[in-house]
């Protein structure tokens, strides 16, 4: 099932004021591997995805695209529906009563998602129902990776906790680690600057 028919089928569920954020592309020669940070950087915690993919960002890795999003299902859907796109990173918040700061790895790949507390205010029907509905409609791109960093504070014009800002940035140096890893030509073009 293609973009198209996708966005077809799910038209009434699509958010009209959703603001898609362009992607930044590295992916020249290299099988894309897509990466989106999830967030509002408006509320506190809820921007650690934002924080982790704009560190990767600046790293310019070859065959990696990084995008920031809301974290709408139909849009995530949309943006992983290429076929040329063999892996893809989801970067979000969320709430479990863990402490702040704490990562959780998940591949959808293996298993179901785990009902997480994924911070809904932003999206309620967010990453973990679109991985879980692309699964059920095969629509699962070969290779998703979910990490789900614990917030604590989600108030509106709040700054980002620093345990936050930490792991998030933790997120990105190992998300570039299993990038450099799947891509080990992309590795020799980085450590030969």
């Amino acid at each position: 099932m293609g973009r198209g028919r996708l966005a077809g089928l799910l038209l009434p569920f699509i958010d009209a004021e959703q603001k898609r954020i362009p992607m930044n592309s590295n992916a020249d020669t290299h099988p894309p591997i897509l990466v989106i940070g999830i967030g509002n950087e408006d509320r506190g915690d809820d921007a650690a995805g934002l924080i982790a993919v704009r560190h990767l960002e600046a790293q310019t890795l070859p065959g990696v695209v990084t995008v920031e999003a809301r974290g709408d299902a139909v849009d995530l859907m949309e943006r992983w529906a290429d076929p040329g796109i063999q892996t893809v990173y989801l970067i979000d918040a969320m709430r479990s009563d863990t402490t702040p700061g704490t990562i959780q790895r998940f591949d959808a790949g293996k298993a179901p998602l785990p009902a997480l507390h994924i911070e809904g205010l932003t999206h309620s029907f967010g990453p973990v129902e679109a991985v879980e509905l692309a699964r059920a409609l095969g629509m699962l791109p070969p290779r998703l990776i979910l990490y789900a960093i614990e917030g604590a504070r989600y108030d509106n014009n709040v700054p980002p906790s620093p345990a936050v800002r930490r792991a998030a940035q933790q997120v990105a140096e190992c998300i570039r680690g299993e990038c450099l890893a799947l891509q080990p030509e992309a590795l020799a073009s980085t450590t030969r600057r």
